[in-house]
């Protein structure tokens, strides 16, 4: 083994699992990584040409409630004059002393109807281009996640939950959206205002306008010891809504398992208890709000009551008008509320870059198994060769395959065959390349198989498993997913191969009949022969079953089995079967045990060494043909074969496999036999 690389403990470290299971786990978001998220936002924000226009109305609508304080001062000195000129011409009673306010009301009233009208039409605009800014930011947040998670290598989906995805999909991207889009709105606006109201009320009374702000940090002190906690509650909501959202995906994915199995009461409990876990920290959150909402109505109320104390100090003094003072008052508030909205939206932001650092993650990772890039074989063969192959799964710790070396050659029909665990299955997801071997190589055609382009690796081969996926699509379409640029003639010949025409004569619609939930509405033996012309119009080099014909019935087994060996003649083929009445006629069968090839050879070859497969013979004989057996056996003359035949481990075995090596390979070869045991042997 040692002129074979070692693949640095396998191309999935402990730390690249740690590093993937963190995905799904961890809750406190790393500063570097919330940096990076906060600068992909904005860039993803300000780059789309609707922001950049979206910012000059967010800037004005927060400026424009200014100019209405503005006006109503000039009303407010207006109804003071009048007051006065009543006073003075009820003293004096000189009708010349009366001061009409409705010119000046008039005006007023003009402008800020003007005013409101540039208001209202500052808001269409910034709903209208904001929304649209903030969707967008969503949806490439949320392609580049789906696209990312699409390229990334099998190890991924074992250690990542369907929830987490469906979570950051829904609930994170919809974070993102509001706070990069009409949130963002109110931050601009919020500031503009902030900034003028405090300007204004600076200018109007400095004095004044400084008793008012003495509040704000106040504020500002609770929302920065708040924005920790509420940030932390968020985390462990998602994570326990990740959990109900996977228990969803899967309890509604097995329906008819959870109620063939009544466990319809404990999904829902289980479902509830995770659910319930998510409102809890929903409540803290809701707390946390209500805390700080009763500290900023506290902190407004004393505001205006210190406001109203110095400045009616100030007016009794004679250093200022009411009507001033109510302008300062306002203009002050106006300004507290843009500083405290701006800390209101920059919590919303916080959470967003959370939500938004979750989903880059993700979207930015590098897979373990390069998806992009690759060598092309030109004229590809089809041949398949092991090289002291070992491998163990990136989440356990023992091997699954042990040194393991094979070949099949071009357009051979190879078996692996051996008991459940053995390896079988595991070889096949190391030809697919949904992993890498821990040591060793594999060779297609010679090449490497780390160093082929992926996607023209899956063109080139089709795998037909024991419980095909459908999708919700009409059967047309699951077949085409094989080759979407499929004719109707291709997909019809396809369905012809795989015997799967009757199959759509029974069905009233035929290729645009929908299949259902993951073929749901169709037999196991009706989607497996789709999923073989799924295949077939792939036109594949290799072709892969991974005990295709497991889960049939007899009837449906042969079908599929005679659909399959018309595919099989013009392609190499690879076999995984645990019944051995799929592989009799494979030109080269290796028999797995523990994760290693313990022999290989043709069937009858196999049945003449009376090792391993002779044994997965033998046991699948049924009690009937054991007993046929006996009589052969005592037909042949020798008393003590029965006891020999049923003690394998015994030190008389050899003579004793001897006689069963002869019964098998007579029953095999006896065509016009009728008996039940050659009809159990011809079929294996």
């Amino acid at each position: 083994m040692s002129s074979y690389r070692k693949r640095g403990s396998s191309e999935y470290s402990n730390s690249q699992v740690s590093e993937l299971s963190s995905v799904k786990q961890k809750v406190e978001i790393s500063d570097e990584s919330k940096k990076r998220a906060k600068s992909t936002l904005y860039k993803l924000c300000f780059k789309d040409w609707m922001a950049l226009v979206g910012i000059f109305p967010a800037l004005v609508s927060g400026a424009l409630p200014i100019l209405f304080i503005y006006f109503s001062t000039d009303m407010m000195d207006a109804l003071q004059d009048w007051g006065k000129s009543l006073q003075l011409m009820m003293i004096y009673g000189d009708p010349s002393l009366y001061y009409d306010p409705m010119p000046v009301f008039v005006k007023c009233i003009k402008i800020m109807g003007g005013v409101a009208a540039g208001m209202a039409f500052c808001k269409f605009w910034i709903t209208f281009l904001w929304t649209l800014v903030g969707s967008r930011v969503r949806d490439t947040l949320k392609i580049e996640m789906f696209h990312s998670q699409m390229r990334s290598e099998v190890t991924f989906f074992d250690v990542t939950p369907i929830g987490n995805t469906l979570t950051l999909l829904s609930e994170d991207s919809e974070s993102v959206e509001s706070s990069f889009g009409t949130v963002k709105a109110t931050q601009l606006s919020s500031f503009v205002q902030g900034i003028v109201g405090l300007v204004m009320a600076f200018i109007s009374s400095w004095q004044v306008a400084l008793v008012s702000l003495c509040f704000i940090p106040v504020v500002l002190i609770v929302i920065i010891c708040l924005v920790p906690a509420l940030l932390n509650f968020s985390s462990l909501k998602f994570k326990h809504v990740s959990k109900s959202m996977t228990i969803a995906e899967e309890t509604l994915g097995a329906v008819r398992t959870v109620r063939g199995f009544c466990r319809e009461e404990v999904e829902s409990k289980r479902f509830m208890k995770s659910t319930k876990k998510a409102a809890k920290y929903d409540r803290n959150i809701g707390l946390l709000m209500i805390v700080f909402v009763l500290i900023l109505m506290v902190a407004i109320i004393a505001n205006m009551l210190a406001d109203f104390y110095f400045g009616a100090t100030y007016v009794d003094k004679g250093k200022l008008e009411f009507g001033k003072l109510m302008t300062i008052f306002m203009y002050t508030m106006m300004g507290a509320m843009g500083i405290v909205a701006i800390q209101g939206t920059m919590q919303s932001e916080e959470k967003a870059v959370h939500a938004g650092a979750r989903i880059l993650d993700i979207a930015n990772r590098i897979p373990t198994i390069p998806f992009d890039g690759g060598e092309v074989i030109e004229n590809f063969k089809g041949h398949i060769e092991f090289k002291n192959v070992s491998f163990k799964y990136p989440t356990r710790d023992t091997y699954v395959l042990k040194n393991v070396s094979f070949e099949i050659k071009e357009k051979q029909i190879g078996a692996l065959v051996g008991h459940s665990g053995s390896g079988k299955s595991t070889c096949v997801q190391l030809l697919e390349r949904f992993y890498d071997p821990t040591e060793g190589f594999i060779l297609l055609d010679g090449k490497d198989i780390t160093t082929l382009d992926q996607h023209w690796l899956h063109q080139k081969t089709a795998l037909v498993s024991q419980e095909p996926i459908l999708f919700r699509k009409t059967i047309r379409d699951n077949i085409k997913y094989g080759c979407q640029n499929a004719t109707d003639e291709e997909v019809l010949a396809a369905v012809e191969i795989a015997n799967a025409k009757k199959v759509l004569e029974k069905l009233e619609k035929g290729l645009d009949t929908m299949v259902g939930d993951k073929g749901s509405t169709l037999s196991g033996g009706q989607r497996q022969r789709i999923a073989i012309a799924r295949a077939i119009i792939k036109r594949p080099i290799i072709l892969i079953t991974d005990e295709a014909t497991s889960a049939l019935d007899a009837q449906s087994e042969k079908k599929v089995q005679v659909a399959l060996d018309k595919v099989m003649q013009d392609c190499t083929s690879v076999i995984v079967a645990h019944r051995l009445s799929t592989i009799r006629n494979a030109d080269i069968i290796y028999v797995f045990d523990a994760g290693e090839i313990k022999e290989f050879g043709s069937h009858d070859e196999l049945v003449a060494k009376g090792g391993h497969y002779y044994n997965l013979v033998y046991r699948q004989l049924t009690e009937k043909d054991a007993e046929m057996h006996e009589r052969a056996q005592n037909n042949s003359q020798d008393s003590d074969s029965s006891d020999e035949v049923s003690s394998e481990s015994s030190p008389n075995h050899k003579a004793g496999s001897h006689k069963k090596i002869d019964i098998i390979q007579k029953t095999t070869s006896d065509d016009s036999s009728e008996s039940s045991t050659s009809e159990s042997l011809s079929n294996i």
